[in-house]
């Protein structure tokens, strides 16, 4: 039984090889064809792809263009407690540049914001604001130094101390005549003031604005400040 099953099936198998032959004699590629087509691209250009820019294609019916909308103050000082520095820093800039966009009432009410920001347990709002200060330049330097010499929170003093800093920062053309009021606040706060961090604080912000600001061709004070008295 077994050799008649063996031979049933090696018959079977001869018979579909030749019956196949002709079949796939016929599907062989000549030798002549190419294996694959070359195409020639532009360099930088995907094969088989044309460039297209956006504004290029006409806005579909029923849809409009895209335009991103300008934050509001209140959203820009609510991005001062982001997680994130890269948006805090944005907020501050943007906070900066508005500030006095609605005329000198909405200045006032922006500086004093900003200054509320100071009293802040959150260290990232707080240096988030400092920065903010300092890009809005002199005019906050009066209140800065009222508040570095009035508040009792050495942390206050602090950020004070960093916001006047931040101001000769942003703003290097006023190095080598830095505002005297300025100078003489800081001179009292180390003087007068015996907590340590208070100390720091203003003695560095006294070296970024004596130290001035060479990369870009800005001395520091010609004169000192006094401290040494």
């Amino acid at each position: 039984m077994i050799s008649r099953v063996f031979i049933l099936s090696t018959l079977l198998s001869s018979a579909s090889a030749y019956s196949l032959a002709p079949v796939l004699q016929g599907l062989k590629a000549p030798s002549s064809a190419p294996l694959c087509h070359k195409f020639s691209a532009r360099p930088g250009v995907r094969r088989g792809l044309t460039p297209v820019r956006a504004g290029d294609q006409p806005i579909p019916e029923g849809f409009r263009e895209f335009q991103a909308r300008e934050k509001s103050l209140d959203e820009w000082f609510a991005k001062l407690a982001d997680s994130r520095s890269s948006i805090r820093q944005m907020a501050s800039i943007k906070i900066a540049e508005m500030h006095d966009k609605e005329g000198e009432e909405q200045e006032k009410a922006v500086i004093q914001r900003l200054f509320s920001y100071l009293t802040l347990e959150d260290v990232h709002e707080r240096r988030a604001a400092v920065q903010a200060l300092g890009m809005i330049g002199q005019k906050v330097l009066p209140p800065l130094v009222d508040m570095l010499l009035a508040t009792e929170d050495r942390v206050v003093r602090a950020s004070c101390s960093k916001a006047i800093g931040a101001v000769a920062l942003k703003n290097p053309e006023l190095l080598p005549e830095f505002p005297q009021l300025a100078l003489d606040g800081m001179k009292k706060a180390i003087l007068d003031i015996p907590d340590p961090v208070t100390k720091i604080a203003t003695i560095s912000s006294l070296g970024q604005i004596g130290g001035g600001d060479v990369a870009h061709g800005y001395p520091g004070m010609r004169e000192g400040s006094g401290c040494s008295h």
